[in-house]
């Protein structure tokens, strides 16, 4: 029988935990030394156990565990041992890590998506952010501001409708806007992130314009 120590911090794939397990009752021997800790499970009985938080220790020594196994169906997962004691994952797959939005046109608006597919056992957060506005040098184009990139006005913004997306609107990208939200477990899960631009003829300089964004998935506390 094992423990592992979590961070109380959260980090891009950040893990989770989800424990079950029936073991007989033990006298537990510990040492404690060690910064800041959250140690889930820290006093283990028949059918249930209990969590200690706070203070700085290092939990080790053990008796071992007998009959851990994982059982998965629908949309749950129960990860058996002590070995397993993390609380779940989180997981983020893109369709693609460029998008070209082609030759900007003043006639129409040019879109190109990709799609984001999540796994989270506890819910998660995903958001964007990026490392300055659409641009050529100098040159820019700027965020929408209206809720709508408008084919002859010079515009750029995102939206997220389908899957978990809680953008309905076309929206500036400002760091850590939060584009998918979900407070339980999802498989699976795809959301299309959309981006739009426009130029108006009298005001958009020529160019070849970019930036990078990043995505950033957070399991929920």
């Amino acid at each position: 029988m094992r423990y592992k120590l979590l961070s109380k911090k959260l980090h891009f794939f950040v893990l989770l935990l989800l424990l079950w397990c029936v073991v007989p009752t033990l006298q537990l021997q510990s040492a404690m030394d060690g910064g800041d800790y959250v140690l889930y499970a820290d006093d283990v009985g028949l059918i249930t156990s209990g969590p200690g938080t706070g203070g700085s220790f290092e939990l080790f020594s053990s008796a071992g565990d007998f009959g851990g196994q994982n059982i998965e169906g629908g949309a749950v997962m129960l990860r058996g041992g002590f070995e397993a004691m993390t609380r779940g994952t989180v997981a983020l797959s893109l369709s693609s890590t460029t998008l070209a939005l082609g030759e900007l046109s003043s006639a129409s608006v040019a879109t190109g998506s990709i799609v984001a597919t999540i796994t989270s056992e506890e819910g998660y957060d995903m958001s964007i952010a990026e490392d300055g506005d659409l641009r050529d040098g100098a040159k820019t184009i700027d965020d929408v501001a209206d809720g709508a990139v408008t084919a002859g006005s010079e515009e750029y913004g995102i939206k997220a409708t389908d899957g978990d997306g809680v953008l309905s609107q076309d929206t500036a990208i400002t760091n850590n806007l939060v584009v998918a939200s979900n407070v339980g477990y999802v498989r699976d899960k795809e959301t299309t992130v959309t981006f739009s631009a426009s130029i108006d003829p009298t005001q958009t300089q020529q160019g070849s314009y970019a930036h990078t964004v990043t995505l950033t998935l957070t399991a929920k506390p």
